[in-house]
Protein backbone atom coordinates (compact mmCIF):
# COMPACT_ATOMS: atom_id res chain seq x y z
CA UNK A 1 0.00 0.00 0.00
CA UNK A 2 2.91 2.49 0.89
CA UNK A 3 4.66 1.74 -2.41
CA UNK A 4 0.72 3.19 -4.44
CA UNK A 5 0.81 6.13 -1.94
CA UNK A 6 3.47 9.60 -2.21
CA UNK A 7 4.41 11.62 0.95
CA UNK A 8 4.54 14.84 0.85
CA UNK A 9 5.83 16.90 3.28
CA UNK A 10 4.56 20.59 3.13
CA UNK A 11 6.29 23.71 4.53
CA UNK A 12 3.42 25.23 6.47
CA UNK A 13 4.50 28.87 5.56
CA UNK A 14 3.85 28.25 2.00
CA UNK A 15 0.32 26.67 2.09
CA UNK A 16 -0.74 29.77 0.67
CA UNK A 17 1.75 30.06 -2.26
CA UNK A 18 0.38 29.81 -5.64
CA UNK A 19 3.81 28.01 -6.53
CA UNK A 20 3.76 25.87 -4.11
CA UNK A 21 0.34 24.69 -4.48
CA UNK A 22 0.91 24.27 -8.38
CA UNK A 23 3.61 22.23 -7.76
CA UNK A 24 1.66 20.14 -5.13
CA UNK A 25 -1.39 19.71 -7.48
CA UNK A 26 1.37 18.70 -10.89
CA UNK A 27 2.00 15.57 -8.22
CA UNK A 28 -1.64 15.12 -7.74
CA UNK A 29 -2.03 15.06 -11.04
CA UNK A 30 0.85 12.86 -12.43
CA UNK A 31 -0.11 10.14 -9.13
CA UNK A 32 -3.80 10.02 -10.24
CA UNK A 33 -3.02 8.99 -13.92
CA UNK A 34 -0.71 6.36 -12.29
CA UNK A 35 -3.35 5.20 -10.00
CA UNK A 36 -1.73 6.33 -6.83
CA UNK A 37 -2.69 8.68 -4.67
CA UNK A 38 -0.78 11.37 -2.48
CA UNK A 39 -1.01 11.94 1.26
CA UNK A 40 0.08 15.41 3.48
CA UNK A 41 2.48 13.65 6.33
CA UNK A 42 1.21 14.72 9.69
CA UNK A 43 4.66 16.07 10.64
CA UNK A 44 3.63 16.31 14.90
CA UNK A 45 3.07 12.73 14.62
CA UNK A 46 6.80 11.23 15.15
CA UNK A 47 5.10 7.64 14.89
CA UNK A 48 3.80 9.05 11.09
CA UNK A 49 7.09 10.19 10.00
CA UNK A 50 8.84 6.78 10.64
CA UNK A 51 6.29 4.47 9.62
CA UNK A 52 5.71 6.67 6.06
CA UNK A 53 6.63 4.85 2.92
CA UNK A 54 9.81 6.84 0.92
CA UNK A 55 10.80 8.29 -1.00
CA UNK A 56 9.49 11.49 0.03
CA UNK A 57 8.16 14.66 -1.56
CA UNK A 58 9.38 18.19 0.03
CA UNK A 59 7.49 20.98 -0.43
CA UNK A 60 8.73 24.34 0.77
CA UNK A 61 11.64 27.35 0.92
CA UNK A 62 11.91 28.33 4.41
CA UNK A 63 15.59 27.13 5.24
CA UNK A 64 14.47 26.91 8.73
CA UNK A 65 11.80 24.29 7.39
CA UNK A 66 13.82 22.45 5.36
CA UNK A 67 16.82 21.93 7.29
CA UNK A 68 14.67 20.46 10.48
CA UNK A 69 12.23 18.38 8.11
CA UNK A 70 15.51 16.69 6.29
CA UNK A 71 16.93 16.21 9.56
CA UNK A 72 13.52 14.37 10.94
CA UNK A 73 13.56 12.97 7.72
CA UNK A 74 17.32 11.24 7.61
CA UNK A 75 16.72 10.13 11.12
CA UNK A 76 14.55 7.80 9.67
CA UNK A 77 16.67 7.15 7.11
CA UNK A 78 13.85 8.45 4.38
CA UNK A 79 15.18 8.92 0.93
CA UNK A 80 13.71 12.94 0.00
CA UNK A 81 13.14 14.88 -3.19
CA UNK A 82 13.27 18.46 -2.85
CA UNK A 83 10.60 20.41 -5.46
CA UNK A 84 11.00 23.41 -6.24
CA UNK A 85 14.62 23.88 -5.08
CA UNK A 86 18.16 22.98 -5.49
CA UNK A 87 19.36 20.87 -2.51
CA UNK A 88 22.98 21.50 -2.54
CA UNK A 89 22.79 23.64 0.31
CA UNK A 90 20.40 21.54 2.29
CA UNK A 91 22.49 18.02 1.51
CA UNK A 92 24.05 16.35 -0.92
CA UNK A 93 21.94 13.10 -0.45
CA UNK A 94 18.89 14.32 -1.50
CA UNK A 95 17.22 14.43 -5.05
CA UNK A 96 15.54 17.73 -6.19
CA UNK A 97 13.85 19.51 -9.26
CA UNK A 98 15.29 22.47 -9.60
CA UNK A 99 15.89 25.46 -11.79
CA UNK A 100 18.90 26.92 -13.27
CA UNK A 101 19.80 30.28 -11.75
CA UNK A 102 22.77 30.69 -14.13
CA UNK A 103 20.97 29.86 -17.75
CA UNK A 104 18.13 32.10 -16.70
CA UNK A 105 20.30 35.15 -15.70
CA UNK A 106 21.67 34.17 -19.47
CA UNK A 107 18.38 34.04 -20.86
CA UNK A 108 17.70 37.79 -19.58
CA UNK A 109 21.11 38.94 -21.05
CA UNK A 110 20.57 37.38 -24.24
CA UNK A 111 17.22 39.14 -24.66
CA UNK A 112 18.65 42.41 -23.71
CA UNK A 113 21.34 42.35 -25.62
CA UNK A 114 18.86 41.42 -28.71
CA UNK A 115 16.42 44.06 -27.51
CA UNK A 116 19.37 46.22 -28.80
CA UNK A 117 20.74 47.35 -24.41
CA UNK A 118 24.34 46.49 -24.02
CA UNK A 119 25.17 48.76 -20.74
CA UNK A 120 23.19 46.36 -18.04
CA UNK A 121 23.52 46.86 -14.07
CA UNK A 122 22.46 44.14 -11.51
CA UNK A 123 20.59 46.28 -8.75
CA UNK A 124 19.17 44.71 -5.64
CA UNK A 125 21.62 41.67 -5.06
CA UNK A 126 21.60 40.38 -1.77
CA UNK A 127 25.27 39.73 -0.20
CA UNK A 128 24.26 37.04 1.94
CA UNK A 129 21.78 35.64 -0.98
CA UNK A 130 23.39 32.56 -2.58
CA UNK A 131 20.47 32.56 -5.36
CA UNK A 132 21.48 36.10 -6.20
CA UNK A 133 25.37 35.50 -6.10
CA UNK A 134 24.72 32.87 -8.58
CA UNK A 135 23.49 35.31 -10.93
CA UNK A 136 25.94 37.79 -10.38
CA UNK A 137 28.63 34.99 -11.30
CA UNK A 138 26.39 34.14 -14.35
CA UNK A 139 25.84 37.60 -15.65
CA UNK A 140 30.17 38.24 -15.05
CA UNK A 141 30.83 35.41 -16.70
CA UNK A 142 29.03 35.61 -19.82
CA UNK A 143 29.16 39.35 -20.83
CA UNK A 144 33.41 38.59 -20.33
CA UNK A 145 34.13 38.77 -23.65
CA UNK A 146 31.36 41.04 -25.13
CA UNK A 147 31.99 44.42 -25.95
CA UNK A 148 30.18 45.90 -22.98
CA UNK A 149 30.54 42.89 -20.36
CA UNK A 150 28.78 43.44 -16.70
CA UNK A 151 31.84 44.14 -14.26
CA UNK A 152 32.06 44.53 -10.32
CA UNK A 153 30.87 48.28 -10.49
CA UNK A 154 27.86 47.27 -11.94
CA UNK A 155 26.83 45.39 -9.30
CA UNK A 156 24.36 47.16 -7.06
CA UNK A 157 24.17 45.17 -3.78
CA UNK A 158 22.66 45.08 -0.37
CA UNK A 159 22.68 44.22 3.25
CA UNK A 160 19.84 45.78 5.63
CA UNK A 161 17.73 47.01 3.35
CA UNK A 162 17.01 47.45 -0.15
CA UNK A 163 17.39 51.04 -0.99
CA UNK A 164 20.82 51.18 0.35
CA UNK A 165 21.68 49.71 -3.26
CA UNK A 166 19.13 51.99 -5.38
CA UNK A 167 20.27 55.05 -3.61
CA UNK A 168 23.87 54.16 -4.61
CA UNK A 169 22.20 53.33 -8.10
CA UNK A 170 20.36 56.29 -9.08
CA UNK A 171 22.83 59.00 -9.29
CA UNK A 172 24.77 56.65 -12.15
CA UNK A 173 21.71 55.38 -13.59
CA UNK A 174 22.41 57.40 -16.89
CA UNK A 175 25.26 55.06 -17.39
CA UNK A 176 23.27 52.48 -18.23
CA UNK A 177 20.26 51.19 -20.65
CA UNK A 178 18.84 48.66 -18.97
CA UNK A 179 18.80 46.76 -15.22
CA UNK A 180 18.41 43.24 -14.68
CA UNK A 181 16.89 42.53 -10.79
CA UNK A 182 17.17 39.44 -9.03
CA UNK A 183 13.42 39.19 -8.52
CA UNK A 184 10.20 40.61 -9.39
CA UNK A 185 9.98 42.20 -5.80
CA UNK A 186 12.98 44.54 -6.42
CA UNK A 187 12.25 45.28 -9.85
CA UNK A 188 8.94 46.96 -9.03
CA UNK A 189 10.70 48.82 -5.90
CA UNK A 190 13.29 50.00 -7.96
CA UNK A 191 10.59 51.27 -10.82
CA UNK A 192 8.83 53.46 -8.13
CA UNK A 193 12.24 55.14 -7.23
CA UNK A 194 13.20 55.53 -11.03
CA UNK A 195 9.64 57.56 -11.44
CA UNK A 196 10.27 59.58 -8.74
CA UNK A 197 13.68 60.85 -9.84
CA UNK A 198 11.80 61.86 -13.48
CA UNK A 199 13.59 58.44 -15.05
CA UNK A 200 11.22 56.46 -17.45
CA UNK A 201 11.09 52.74 -17.89
CA UNK A 202 11.00 51.74 -20.28
CA UNK A 203 11.98 54.52 -22.51
CA UNK A 204 14.90 55.45 -20.34
CA UNK A 205 15.55 52.48 -18.96
CA UNK A 206 14.38 48.67 -19.23
CA UNK A 207 14.39 46.63 -16.15
CA UNK A 208 13.67 43.11 -15.71
CA UNK A 209 13.66 40.46 -13.22
CA UNK A 210 12.85 36.87 -12.13
CA UNK A 211 9.98 34.90 -10.72
CA UNK A 212 6.85 35.94 -12.49
CA UNK A 213 5.08 37.46 -9.33
CA UNK A 214 1.79 39.03 -9.55
CA UNK A 215 3.29 42.69 -8.74
CA UNK A 216 4.46 42.50 -11.39
CA UNK A 217 1.58 41.24 -13.49
CA UNK A 218 -0.38 44.12 -11.94
CA UNK A 219 2.13 47.12 -11.86
CA UNK A 220 2.79 50.00 -14.53
CA UNK A 221 4.41 48.81 -16.32
CA UNK A 222 4.07 45.80 -16.44
CA UNK A 223 7.44 43.52 -15.62
CA UNK A 224 9.32 41.75 -17.96
CA UNK A 225 10.54 38.33 -15.95
CA UNK A 226 11.67 34.76 -16.27
CA UNK A 227 9.10 32.19 -14.64
CA UNK A 228 8.97 28.12 -14.53
CA UNK A 229 6.04 25.77 -14.78
CA UNK A 230 5.56 24.96 -11.69
CA UNK A 231 2.78 22.16 -12.30
CA UNK A 232 5.86 20.60 -14.27
CA UNK A 233 7.82 20.63 -11.35
CA UNK A 234 5.56 18.99 -9.44
CA UNK A 235 5.57 16.03 -12.42
CA UNK A 236 9.38 16.25 -12.59
CA UNK A 237 9.42 15.57 -8.71
CA UNK A 238 7.16 12.63 -9.09
CA UNK A 239 8.57 11.25 -11.93
CA UNK A 240 11.47 10.89 -9.36
CA UNK A 241 10.08 9.07 -7.30
CA UNK A 242 8.66 6.72 -9.16
CA UNK A 243 12.53 5.93 -10.20
CA UNK A 244 13.30 5.44 -6.95
CA UNK A 245 10.88 3.00 -6.63
CA UNK A 246 13.73 0.53 -8.71
CA UNK A 247 16.90 2.56 -8.02
CA UNK A 248 17.07 1.35 -4.35
CA UNK A 249 20.38 1.94 -3.60
CA UNK A 250 20.55 4.71 -0.50
CA UNK A 251 22.98 6.89 -1.81
CA UNK A 252 22.13 7.22 -5.51
CA UNK A 253 20.36 10.68 -6.03
CA UNK A 254 18.85 12.26 -8.63
CA UNK A 255 18.62 16.14 -10.19
CA UNK A 256 15.97 17.43 -12.95
CA UNK A 257 16.49 21.29 -14.38
CA UNK A 258 12.93 22.25 -15.14
CA UNK A 259 12.59 24.56 -18.17
CA UNK A 260 12.45 28.20 -17.85
CA UNK A 261 10.49 30.86 -19.80
CA UNK A 262 10.49 34.87 -20.81
CA UNK A 263 7.66 36.92 -20.22
CA UNK A 264 8.62 40.37 -22.14
CA UNK A 265 6.08 43.35 -20.65
CA UNK A 266 5.81 46.78 -20.50
CA UNK A 267 9.28 47.53 -18.49
CA UNK A 268 11.14 46.47 -21.87
CA UNK A 269 8.52 47.76 -24.45
CA UNK A 270 7.06 44.38 -24.80
CA UNK A 271 9.71 43.97 -27.13
CA UNK A 272 10.32 40.31 -28.52
CA UNK A 273 13.54 40.06 -30.68
CA UNK A 274 15.08 36.97 -32.37
CA UNK A 275 17.15 35.26 -30.25
CA UNK A 276 20.15 33.24 -31.46
CA UNK A 277 19.93 30.28 -28.92
CA UNK A 278 23.66 29.43 -29.06
CA UNK A 279 25.77 27.84 -26.50
CA UNK A 280 26.49 29.72 -23.12
CA UNK A 281 29.88 30.32 -22.63
CA UNK A 282 30.42 30.08 -19.19
CA UNK A 283 34.77 30.61 -19.85
CA UNK A 284 36.88 31.75 -22.30
CA UNK A 285 38.81 29.82 -24.34
CA UNK A 286 42.19 30.67 -22.59
CA UNK A 287 40.58 30.35 -19.04
CA UNK A 288 39.48 26.62 -20.17
CA UNK A 289 42.38 25.68 -21.81
CA UNK A 290 44.98 27.01 -19.11
CA UNK A 291 44.82 24.09 -16.77
CA UNK A 292 45.10 21.20 -19.75
CA UNK A 293 47.95 23.19 -21.10
CA UNK A 294 49.89 23.39 -18.17
CA UNK A 295 53.30 21.23 -18.84
CA UNK A 296 53.15 19.75 -15.28
CA UNK A 297 49.52 18.47 -15.75
CA UNK A 298 50.24 17.57 -19.33
CA UNK A 299 52.92 15.07 -17.99
CA UNK A 300 50.66 14.05 -14.94
CA UNK A 301 47.81 12.86 -17.55
CA UNK A 302 50.46 11.22 -19.88
CA UNK A 303 51.33 9.07 -16.19
CA UNK A 304 47.69 8.94 -15.77
CA UNK A 305 47.09 7.29 -19.06
CA UNK A 306 49.95 5.47 -19.07
CA UNK A 307 48.76 3.73 -15.86
CA UNK A 308 45.02 3.08 -16.18
CA UNK A 309 46.46 1.07 -19.97
CA UNK A 310 48.75 -1.10 -17.99
CA UNK A 311 47.84 -4.75 -16.74
CA UNK A 312 49.09 -6.41 -13.60
CA UNK A 313 52.14 -7.43 -15.33
CA UNK A 314 52.86 -4.17 -17.05
CA UNK A 315 52.07 -2.22 -13.24
CA UNK A 316 54.73 -4.92 -11.45
CA UNK A 317 57.18 -4.23 -14.32
CA UNK A 318 56.62 -0.29 -13.14
CA UNK A 319 57.38 -1.32 -9.75
CA UNK A 320 60.78 -3.14 -10.31
CA UNK A 321 62.09 -0.30 -12.74
CA UNK A 322 61.24 2.52 -10.06
CA UNK A 323 62.12 -0.12 -7.94
CA UNK A 324 65.74 -0.13 -9.23
CA UNK A 325 65.93 -3.48 -10.01
CA UNK A 326 68.03 -5.21 -12.68
CA UNK A 327 66.58 -6.59 -16.05
CA UNK A 328 67.68 -10.43 -15.00
CA UNK A 329 66.54 -9.98 -11.53
CA UNK A 330 63.01 -8.91 -13.06
CA UNK A 331 62.76 -11.49 -15.47
CA UNK A 332 63.39 -14.30 -12.97
CA UNK A 333 60.79 -12.60 -10.27
CA UNK A 334 58.09 -12.29 -13.36
CA UNK A 335 58.68 -15.27 -15.06
CA UNK A 336 59.26 -13.79 -18.39
CA UNK A 337 61.43 -13.47 -21.38
CA UNK A 338 64.26 -10.91 -21.44
CA UNK A 339 62.24 -10.10 -24.98
CA UNK A 340 58.89 -9.82 -23.34
CA UNK A 341 60.42 -7.37 -20.68
CA UNK A 342 61.75 -4.85 -22.93
CA UNK A 343 59.12 -4.58 -25.28
CA UNK A 344 56.52 -4.18 -22.29
CA UNK A 345 59.54 -1.46 -21.08
CA UNK A 346 59.61 -0.04 -24.46
CA UNK A 347 55.38 0.84 -24.41
CA UNK A 348 55.42 1.89 -20.78
CA UNK A 349 58.44 4.33 -21.59
CA UNK A 350 56.85 5.62 -24.89
CA UNK A 351 53.13 6.01 -23.46
CA UNK A 352 54.72 8.59 -20.53
CA UNK A 353 57.24 10.73 -23.15
CA UNK A 354 60.29 8.72 -21.98
CA UNK A 355 63.08 7.44 -24.08
CA UNK A 356 65.47 5.83 -20.73
CA UNK A 357 65.38 4.06 -17.73
CA UNK A 358 66.91 7.14 -16.30
CA UNK A 359 64.39 9.54 -17.87
CA UNK A 360 61.54 7.14 -16.35
CA UNK A 361 62.59 7.24 -12.88
CA UNK A 362 63.58 10.60 -12.59
CA UNK A 363 59.60 11.50 -14.42
CA UNK A 364 58.13 8.94 -11.37
CA UNK A 365 60.55 10.41 -8.46
CA UNK A 366 59.20 13.75 -9.12
CA UNK A 367 55.86 13.38 -8.82
CA UNK A 368 55.79 10.28 -6.75
CA UNK A 369 58.56 10.04 -4.47
CA UNK A 370 57.98 6.54 -3.69
CA UNK A 371 55.80 4.66 -6.05
CA UNK A 372 53.84 1.86 -4.50
CA UNK A 373 51.29 -0.78 -6.01
CA UNK A 374 47.60 -0.13 -4.49
CA UNK A 375 46.68 -3.32 -2.71
CA UNK A 376 43.72 -4.98 -3.63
Amino acid sequence: MKKRCIPIFWDPACFNSAWHREIFNGIQRAARISQRTVCLVDEDEEEAIRDVGEPVILIGYSHEYLTSAVDRLTRWDKRIILAGMDADNLSNQISCVTHSRSRQTVELLQYLYACGRERIALVGIGRSSINDLIKVDAALRYTLSLAHPVRRNDIYDWTECLEECISRFLPVCSRYDAVICPNDFAALTLIRHLEKNGIRVPKDLYVAGFSNQAVGRFSTPTITTITMDFSAIGRYAFSIWMQLQTLMEKDLVLKIIAPSRLLARGSTAFQQPEIALASVPFWQKDEKDQFYNDDTIQRLMRIESCLNRQDELDLRITKGILSNISYEELTDRLYISSSALHYRMAKIYRDVGCRTRAEFMALFKQYFGTFTLPEE
